[in-house]
């Protein structure tokens, strides 16, 4: 094989790929289109088993799964082909249909795929160690807010000694809260992975 053909041909395989990978990452939105074209269609032709149709292989598809919903997208496409004469001209209409509307169905399905995917990770995440429970924020903003007071009551006047004693007094129960927030959160987070366990 001469070298201007292997380019030719690893230009195609990268011209394959990038088409493919554009067409997997815009999926769902191009069966959402279709979906919508498929309504539009059943509006405009007032073909309102369609419309029922193209909703019910959605429901099907996130529900029961994606070969209930091609199943039900089959039987109905035998039933619209035996009992609805097309004219030659629309012939192939319904055999689009059955293919977007599987296409949907697999649109259904797989979103039901992503949200059980997501609920589950969320589920396994544990909680980041840096939260802390809201009374201990305020226990502490409390404390910061009675000696901000305390201390800075008058700015010409200096703080009386009783006044930085209960400072003082304040900062300790602070640095206490703060010596057992470490041992709550060791706690808490074996509660946690045995309860997940």
């Amino acid at each position: 094989m001469s070298n201007f053909s292997q380019k030719i041909k690893q230009f195609f395989d990268h011209l394959d790929m990038v088409f493919l990978e554009w067409i997997r990452s815009r999926s769902t939105l191009i069966a959402a289109i279709l979906g919508i074209f498929l309504i539009v269609w059943g509006i405009a032709t007032q073909d309102w088993f369609l419309i029922v149709q193209v909703i019910v292989s959605a429901a099907i598809g996130y529900r029961l799964g994606f070969i209930p919903g091609v199943s039900f997208d089959t039987l109905i496409a035998f039933i619209r082909f035996y009992h609805v004469h097309f004219e030659v001209v629309l012939l192939p209409f319904p055999f689009l249909q059955y293919f977007i509307c599987a296409y949907i169905t697999w649109l259904g399905f797989r979103h039901h795929q992503m949200s059980a995917l997501l609920k589950e990770k969320l589920s396994e995440l544990d909680p980041p160690n840096h939260v802390v429970t809201w009374s201990f924020v305020n226990e502490v903003r409390n404390s910061l807010m009675a000696m901000r007071l305390l201390l800075f009551r008058y700015a010409k006047e200096t703080t009386a000694q009783t006044d930085m004693k209960i400072v003082e007094e304040e900062l300790l129960r602070l640095e206490t809260l703060f010596g057992k927030l470490p041992k709550e959160e060791k706690k808490t987070s074996i509660k946690m992975k045995k309860e997940s366990v």
